[in-house]
C-alpha cells in the first residue's frame, strides 16, 4: 500500500485555487428516515499510531536561505520553536497528541533558488536525496518514529507533487506530508516528511510568512494526528480523518482557507490553521487575538481586506435564518436529499431530469416532502414492493415508522385500499402527517443537530405545526438558527462550519465560506494591504 501524500491547496494573495468539487455522503439518509443517527464525528479513528511529542527537524533546502533569507529563516525556526509547545498542539489532546520539541535546523544549499523541484516521484525525491545526505554527515537528528523532517522551500521556487487521489502531478502546491524510505547505516528507515514553499505575496520580492505560518500548523497538525495517510481504511498507519479518504478529511482540512490566530511570544501574533474537534463538532482554535493585523485575501478578481478575528458577536436570529435558507435553497442540499430518497426508496439513483424536477425555484427552499410522498405513490415503488395493496402497506409501516403493521391498523387501510374508498396517495398523506412520523421526524432532526432529545413540548410544537402545513425544511431552519444551535459553536467559524458539515456534509469550500461570513456579522472592505 504507497502512502496517500496529503495536499492542501488554499487561496493566499499569490496563489488562486481551483475549487473543486467533493463526494458528498448522505448526512441522515434522508431527512425522512425515521431512524435516528447517533451524533456525527467528522474525524474518526483507524487504529494507526499518532506522533504523541513530535519532533520537527526544519531543512531549509535551497542555496538562498544562507544569502538573502536568512532573516527569514530566523523567522522560521522562532515560529516551529513557539508551535511546537503552545496551545495548538494542546488543542489535539484529544486525538492523542501533546507538546512537541524542535531540532537545529539545518541549511542544505543544494536546493534551487528558483524554478520549480518535481517531487512527484516518491523513489526519486530530491528531498530524500537531501535527508540522505543530510543524514549520512549527521547534520539532523537520526530517524524515529517521533520526528518530522520539514523542508522548507525558499521563496520563488515552487513544487510539484503526485496527488495521492487522482495519481497526477499538481503544481504550485501549498504542502504536504508524507514519508519515504530513507537510509541509515545501509539500510531502509521509514521516516516522516513535510514540504513547505514559501509562497511570495502580492509584492513579488516579498514572502508571505503568514500564509507559511497557516500552512505549517497545517501541517504539523496532520503529521501528529495521520503520520502515515494511505488510501484505504483500516490499513496500517491510517491513523484519525475522515472515513471517506477521497475527501482530504484529516483534522486541519475542514479549515478551508480561513486561519485563526494565536499569540506568540514578544506579543507576536502567528496565523493558524483552525482544527477540527471531534469533541465540540467545531472547528477550535486558541483564543483569538482581537487586534489582530488584516491580511490581504482574493475572492475571485476582487480583493479584500479581511480581520480573522471570529471571536466576534454571533449575527442576530435574522441573519442566520437567511443563513440557513441559503443552504436549504441551495442546488447541492438539495440534490444531495433527492438522491438519497430515490436511494432509499427505489434503491437507484435518480436520474437528472427527475433531479430538475424537484428542484427549489429561485428564492425558495426544497420541499422534501413532496418527493417523498411522489415516490411513495409511483407505480414503480408499487411493483418494487410486491405489487399488491397489502405488500405496498407493509412497506410503508417499514420505510416511514420502521416498525412492522398494528392489526388494526393494517386492516382498516387495507380494506380502504381494496374496496376503492382509499387511494394508495390518500394513504401515503395520512402516513406522513400522522403524529407518530411527524414525532420521529422532528427527533431525527434534534438529535442530529442539537445532540440531544427533543421534549415532549418541543415534539408536541412541532409536530403541531407540521400537520399545519409547515415544511420539515422550516423546521431545520429553525433549529439551526436557534440561539442553542449558534451557542453551541461559539464563534463564526465554528457556526459556518457546523452548517456546512451538518447540511451538506462536508467541508466548507473558500468563496461560499467568505459569503456566509460577511453575511453572519464579519466585515469586508476593499483595498489592500
Amino acid at each position: 500500500m504507497q502512502p496517500v501524500r496529503r495536499l492542501i491547496r488554499r487561496l493566499w494573495p499569490s496563489i488562486r485555487p481551483s475549487f473543486q468539487s467533493r463526494r458528498f455522503r448522505p448526512s441522515l439518509e434522508c431527512l425522512e428516515d425515521r431512524v435516528v443517527p447517533a451524533a456525527p464525528v467528522y474525524e474518526s479513528y483507524f487504529g494507526g499510531s499518532v506522533i504523541k511529542n513530535i519532533e520537527v527537524q526544519p531543512i531549509y533546502y535551497g542555496s538562498s536561505w544562507n544569502t538573502t533569507y536568512a532573516s527569514l529563516q530566523t523567522q522560521i525556526d522562532t515560529f516551529f520553536n513557539f508551535l511546537v509547545t503552545s496551545q495548538y498542539m494542546s488543542l489535539m489532546n484529544q486525538y492523542g497528541v501533546s507538546d512537541g520539541a524542535t531540532a537545529t535546523s539545518h541549511v542544505d544549499t543544494s536546493g534551487p533558488s528558483e524554478g520549480n523541484i518535481d517531487d512527484s516521484n516518491n523513489a526519486q525525491s530530491p528531498f530524500l536525496t537531501s535527508l540522505n545526505n543530510a543524514l549520512a554527515s549527521n547534520s539532523v537528528v537520526s530517524p524515529a518514529a517521533n520526528v518530522l523532517y520539514y523542508f522548507i522551500v525558499p521563496p520563488g521556487v515552487t513544487v510539484t507533487e503526485q496527488n495521492g487521489e487522482s495519481g497526477q502531478p499538481v503544481t504550485n502546491v501549498l504542502g504536504y506530508h508524507s514519508n519515504f524510505t530513507a537510509t541509515v547505516n545501509g539500510k531502509g528507515v521509514q521516516v516522516n516528511y513535510a514540504v513547505t514553499p514559501v509562497p511570495l505575496a502580492d509584492n513579488p520580492s516579498t514572502p508571505d510568512f503568514n500564509s507559511f505560518t497557516v500552512t505549517a500548523s497545517h501541517e504539523v497538525a496532520e503529521a501528529a494526528t495521520d503520520p502515515v495517510p494511505v488510501n484505504a481504511p483500516g490499513s496500517l498507519g491510517y491513523t484519525w480523518t475522515n472515513a471517506n479518504p477521497s475527501e482530504q478529511g484529516e483534522v486541519a482540512d475542514v479549515a478551508g482557507s480561513i486561519p485563526g490566530t494565536i499569540l506568540g511570544p514578544n506579543s507576536t501574533t502567528y496565523y493558524v490553521e483552525p482544527l477540527f474537534s471531534d469533541q465540540t463538532l467545531n472547528l477550535v482554535v486558541p483564543t483569538p487575538v482581537a487586534s489582530a493585523p488584516s491580511i490581504s485575501v482574493n475572492v475571485g478578481a476582487d480583493n479584500v481586506t479581511e480581520n480573522p478575528n471570529f471571536n466576534v458577536p454571533l449575527s442576530t436570529p435574522q441573519q442566520r435564518v437567511s443563513v440557513a435558507t441559503e443552504f436549504l435553497a441551495s442546488t447541492e442540499y438539495s440534490t444531495k436529499q433527492i438522491t438519497a430518497t430515490y436511494q432509499k426508496l427505489l434503491k437507484r439513483a435518480p436520474t437528472q431530469q427527475e433531479i430538475n424536477g424537484y428542484l427549489p425555484a429561485s428564492g425558495q427552499t426544497y420541499n422534501s416532502q413532496q418527493t417523498l410522498t411522489d415516490i411513495l405513490g409511483t407505480a414503480e415503488y408499487f411493483q418494487d414492493n410486491g405489487s399488491t395493496n397489502q405488500s405496498w402497506l407493509q412497506s410503508l409501516y417499514q420505510n416511514l415508522l420502521n416498525r412492522a403493521p398494528d392489526s388494526s391498523g393494517d386492516n382498516a387501510l387495507l380494506t380502504g385500499l381494496n374496496n376503492g374508498t382509499l387511494t394508495r396517495a390518500e394513504v401515503v398523506v395520512m402516513f406522513v402527517n400522522g403524529a407518530e412520523y411527524r414525532s420521529d421526524q422532528v427527533q431525527v432532526l434534534y438529535s442530529s443537530f442539537l445532540r440531544r432529545s427533543a421534549s415532549s413540548t418541543e415534539v408536541q410544537s412541532w409536530v403541531q405545526q407540521l400537520q399545519a402545513g409547515t415544511s420539515i425544511e422550516s423546521v431545520i431552519i429553525g433549529i439551526v438558527s436557534s440561539a442553542e444551535y449558534a451557542n453551541a459553536r461559539n464563534q463564526i467559524l465554528g457556526y459556518l462550519t457546523g452548517m456546512y458539515i451538518d447540511l451538506l456534509q462536508r467541508p466548507p469550500d473558500q468563496a461560499g465560506y467568505l459569503q456566509l461570513m460577511a453575511s453572519v456579522g464579519v466585515k469586508f472592505s476593499s483595498g489592500q494591504d
